[in-house]
């Protein structure tokens, strides 16, 4: 599902403010997104396009390359929202969906011109890049809260990975090489925390380490506590500043206005 939410009031004209593609994690309830939402509707009035993903997009990454396609066509140069400037706030698997876009942009530049030049930040928000085996307890964590079956379902997902390889691993490595060798070299802000368990706080510093080693710039807010995808409504302080850090930085618009989160 893919929503474009408008400020009641905001900046108008010339250039057109920021747009914020927002990808939420697997089953985020709407109360949870609505959060988020304030920060850029509320907080600094730019428009946000919501894109939800569905565990098929991850199952079958075909379907997840064609949904990525359609979000690009609404963004593209002369498309319904082009000529915004954007900032991606990507959530868990929904990283993967960014990075699905990105590879299906590589495959198809001509097809979508100038959005690659238009993305001004990217907000990772826990993000899920490491293996498949990550990816797969994410799926099991994010389709049910049983602990009796989550381990049924990381097995199952892990044995489909297996059966339907051809279909699937490839399309899945192609998308974590965006994170591994990302083809943007924006600005670049990071939350994780180090109990998450569906990424390896060691390995998501070598990560942010490889991408500062190739010059990009990298903000990270980081607790040794926390929850996966539940940062702001545990830290909301925290949250808020480096995210208020890092949107002056990237000089894209006035100071937010205070609210409460």
């Amino acid at each position: 599902m893919v929503r474009l939410y408008r400020p009641p009031s905001g900046p108008s004209g010339h250039p057109p403010p920021p747009l914020v593609l927002l990808l939420p994690w697997f089953g985020a309830p709407p109360r949870a997104v609505a959060k988020y939402l304030s920060l850029y509707l509320s907080g600094r009035r730019w428009p946000v396009l919501v894109a939800e993903s569905r565990v098929g997009h991850f199952l079958w990454p075909r379907w997840g390359l064609d949904y990525a396609g359609r979000l690009l066509e609404l963004l593209r140069e002369g498309g319904p929202l082009g000529g915004h400037p954007l900032l991606v706030h990507a959530f868990s698997i929904g990283g993967y969906l960014f990075a699905q876009m990105m590879v299906r942009l590589q495959d198809a530049a001509r097809e979508h011109p100038g959005i690659q030049q238009r993305i001004r930040g990217l907000v990772y928000d826990s993000l899920v890049a490491v293996s498949l085996e990550d990816m797969a307890r994410g799926v099991a964590q994010m389709t049910t809260a049983s602990p009796a079956l989550q381990p049924l379902l990381r097995r199952g997902t892990l044995l489909y990975f297996r059966l339907f390889g051809r279909c699937t691993v490839s399309y899945f490595q192609a998308a974590l090489d965006v994170f591994h060798r990302p083809p943007l070299r924006c600005p670049t802000l990071v939350f994780f925390c180090h109990n998450d368990p569906l990424s390896d706080p060691q390995v998501m510093g070598q990560l942010l380490d490889s991408w500062r080693a190739a010059g990009i710039v990298v903000q990270v807010q980081e607790w040794p506590v926390s929850r996966h995808a539940g940062h702001l409504r545990l830290h909301p302080q925290d949250y808020g500043r480096a995210l208020d850090a890092f949107l002056r930085d990237l000089d894209l618009g006035p100071p937010p206005v205070r609210s409460k989160l």
